[in-house]
């Protein structure tokens, strides 16, 4: 096998279909980047078993995976980026320390941004968050969002050092004529927050309340302006959780 090629396979009932894989790329197929199949695989080989070079049956083949995909007639292409998408993909030791190291500064940077000390209502040093991840043993796991670990680590980062996550809990108003407009950015922004509730009044006017974090107000503030020049936002309460 290449160095550089890992495997990709797919169980479907008893049989075993696997291809040759380029792990980096496929990681970002997986991740949803627009990446072409055939910069992921060397060719659209199909194996039984790629160590023992044992190819699988192009009749076994097409017969398994058009039942799995419910399609009358499939592709090479189809199948192997089937594979590549659902089934378990072989991620050298190198690559998981590399994915590990990038997450976990992500988690870093989110609770640097996020997280404030609240004597001093300013954010902790990302070294000194590091720091206390180590004194506290946090885990980091890299197929877990980002957003939801740095919250559960904040928590365990309470037990050493004084820090927390700024929420607000925001009214917005918007008048009839822009109640669809200011209800239009509350769901694409639904993502950065945490409760969110919102009514139409009989007149046709739109009162919404939300929670968020302290540092995404700005953005709400903006996108909001931007969809009125009557709709108002309001700072009903502050809490540090």
């Amino acid at each position: 096998m290449a160095e550089k090629y890992t495997v990709a396979r797919l169980r479907i009932g008893r049989k075993r279909f696997e291809v040759l894989v380029d792990p980096k790329m496929a990681l970002r197929l997986r991740e949803g980047e627009p990446v072409d199949i055939r910069d992921v695989v060397p060719d659209f080989t199909i194996f039984e078993d790629v160590r023992k070079g044992k190819l699988a049956s192009e009749e076994e083949v097409l017969d398994a995976f058009r039942k799995y995909l419910r399609k009358p007639d499939v592709t090479k292409e189809e199948i192997v980026k089937t594979i590549v998408l659902r089934g378990e993909v072989e991620i050298p030791q190198e690559l998981r320390r590399e994915i590990y190291e990038k997450v976990k500064k992500e988690v870093i940077e989110r609770i640097h941004r996020y997280a404030i000390n609240p004597k001093t209502g300013k954010p902790h040093p990302p070294k000194r968050i590091e720091a206390a991840m180590e004194e506290v043993g946090a885990k980091i796991d890299p197929k877990a969002p980002v957003p939801r670990q740095a919250v559960e680590i904040v928590k365990q980062l309470s037990r050493v050092i004084p820090i927390g996550i700024p929420y607000v809990i925001v009214e917005i108003k918007a008048p009839p004529e822009d109640a669809i407009n200011v209800y239009k950015v509350l769901m694409r922004y639904e993502k950065i927050f945490d409760d969110v509730r919102s009514a139409r009044k009989n007149d046709g006017s739109l009162i919404a309340v939300v929670k968020l974090k302290k540092a995404d107000l700005e953005i709400l503030r903006r996108e909001i302006a931007r969809s009125s020049q009557k709709a108002t936002i309001r700072v009903v309460e502050e809490i540090v959780l």
